[in-house]
């Protein structure tokens, strides 16, 4: 009985930290778009993962992120300065991570 109960604490506890982990990250880049992957971002958990887009700062910004990970984030021309959105991956078992935070600073050239 006791081997049983170790073992089904093992598994437990193995199911606990099974869930994915996503990273914060942070990009720059001159233009009015910024397209990504968040595939390098995520570890942990039990692959393939599915991506969902959460919560999105800044009135201004539109963000799209498809299942596996792309994503294209707009603002308009005349914005200059950091935008934000939050991002989940689910693994095959249905485990979703705690929400990671992709900041883009968008810096227009002058021209």
């Amino acid at each position: 009985k006791k081997l049983l109960l170790l073992s089904l604490a093992a598994i437990s506890a193995a199911s606990i930290q099974a869930q994915p982990v996503v990273q914060d990250a942070r990009f720059t880049t001159t233009h009015s778009t910024y397209s990504g992957n968040l595939v390098s971002l995520v570890r942990g958990g039990n692959p393939p993962y599915t991506y969902a887009r959460g919560q999105v700062t800044g009135d201004d910004l539109e963000v799209t992120v498809t299942d596996d990970g792309n994503f294209i984030a707009a603002v308009p021309m005349s914005y200059n300065g950091d935008a934000q959105f939050q991002y989940t991956a689910t693994d095959s078992n249905d485990n979703e991570s705690n929400p990671g935070t992709i900041t883009i600073t968008f810096r227009p050239e002058k021209g």
